[in-house]
Formats: structure tokens, sequence, C-alpha cells
């Protein structure tokens, strides 16, 4: 399809209509819907990606925290009842 990459975004109606000679019986005559559909693009500033390991340090952070404090509690309050 010549021009192809000049459709914008969205629908398009493409009517193909062939000619017949005095030996044919039947036109050809086609209606075709076409869909251009493209990602989302960003809008200013740019794209990096993410670092999963600095996100997640914080929070590994604190749950160890709270394991080595539940730990203590438990350790001492074992100890004193024996």
């Amino acid at each position: 399809l010549k021009g192809a990459s000049s459709f914008s975004l969205g629908s398009t109606n493409i009517n193909n209509t062939a000619t017949i000679d005095s030996n044919e019986t039947d036109p050809l005559s086609d209606d075709a819907r076409v869909t251009v559909t493209t990602g989302p693009v960003p809008v200013g500033g740019m794209v990096a990606p993410v670092n999963k390991a600095a996100l997640l340090a914080p929070w590994l952070g604190l749950i160890a925290l709270l394991v080595a404090g539940i730990s203590w509690f438990a350790l001492r309050r074992r100890e004193a009842r024996s």
C-alpha cells in the first residue's frame, strides 16, 4: 500500500475500486478499514530505567530492623522465664 507510512493515528477508510472492461461482468470493489496504533509516548523529560534495588533497599532495611528487634525481644523474654 503506497503511502501507508503517512497515516495518522486512529482509523482511516480506504476505498479500493477496480474498473472493468466489456469482457467482465462483476466489478471488484472493496472497502478496507485500517487502524494505526502506537504505544504511549513520553511527554517532556526523558525515560530512565527503574533501579529496583535502590527502590527496595529502604524497605528491606526496615524489615531487617523489625526482625532483629522482634528476635531480640523474644530472646530477652525467653531468658527472663528461665
